[in-house]
């Protein structure tokens, strides 16, 4: 596996069910030994080190140093197994040149022996680079900020390169063979044309956020140009003092408003009406006028 997936609980849960596993892997991850992040300059070309990274000794943390270190999890190598492999030349620095020149001399390739954790996963993680490949072609990945989208994205991208390779196995005179990109539009075009007479229940979504405007929420309310009207008979109304600071006559402020009169400050009032259809602070003359048409009883 690439290091994507590898971690020590996930090794030791493979171990538990009966599978073999073997990957590089990110030195933050949770319960990778710290001292195996070895960052020193120095380190001789081909070293490995590792230990057991687990009580019950079944995953076995590795670090093999080539150009810089490498870092793998295996519950299926030792650090003691060695294979001769060909290898190109690493590139020369000043702390690993004179290792590498007593390896490879001259020739920019030469037959060396590396642990076998290092061969077997050269020789096997082909099958990762050629999916990394496939998904660079068209994917679905999109910029987010919550963790589980991305691994959504990539399971769905996996789920249609899979179905893409098993579709190349089709007879040719299958509507899905073709090439990657044949395969997704008809895929798409497939997908639609199935569910396109399906209803879907669709219930009001709640706004995460409000829209920024130039103008608060109650913008509506300010528009307003005239007050609703006063209900019940004339004696559930009465023209009392309602604050203890003075405060713009509601009628007023409303007319102006329509008038498109800017400015303007309305006469300030202590009073008001507490009736049905009212509770606004009005003038004594707004006050008449406004119930001038309800009826005594």
């Amino acid at each position: 596996m690439d290091n994507y997936f590898p971690s020590i609980a996930l090794l030791e849960r493979l171990r538990e069910v009966g599978l073999g596993a073997c990957g590089t892997a990110r030195v933050n991850r949770k319960a990778y030994p710290p001292h195996l992040d070895d960052k020193r300059s120095n380190i001789p070309w081909n070293e490995v080190s590792g230990g057991s990274a687990c009580p019950g000794g079944t995953v076995l943390p590795v670090q093999w140093q080539d150009n810089s270190a490498v870092h793998f999890l295996s519950t299926i190598h030792n650090l003691e197994d060695r294979v001769i492999s060909e290898r190109k030349k690493p590139r020369l620095s000043s702390s690993n040149g004179p290792a590498i020149r007593r390896v490879f001399g001259m020739p920019e390739r030469a037959k060396v022996p590396i642990p076998v954790i290092t061969n077997d996963y050269n020789q096997y993680k082909v099958g990762v680079d050629v999916a990394d490949q496939y998904r660079s072609y068209y994917f679905t990945q999109q910029k987010c900020l919550r963790n589980w989208p991305p691994i959504l994205y990539w399971l769905l991208d996996t789920t249609v390169i899979n179905s893409f390779l098993l579709a190349r196995k089709l007879p040719p005179s299958s509507e899905y063979h073709g090439c990657s990109r044949t395969f997704r539009l008809t895929l798409a075009e497939s997908l639609v044309a199935k569910y396109a007479s399906t209803q879907v229940s669709r219930k009001p979504r709640k706004a995460y956020y409000t829209p920024k405007t130039s103008t608060p929420y109650y913008s509506k309310q300010q528009q307003r140009t005239k007050l609703p009207p006063p209900t019940g008979p004339l004696a559930d109304h009465d023209f009392t003092r309602m604050r203890d600071s003075p405060v713009g006559c509601t009628q007023c402020r409303f007319m102006l408003r329509s008038m498109k009169r800017k400015g303007e400050i309305p006469p300030r009032t202590l009073y008001g009406c507490l009736g049905p259809g009212c509770g606004f602070a009005l003038c004594k003359e707004c006050y008449h006028n406004r119930h001038a048409g309800l009826s005594i009883s």
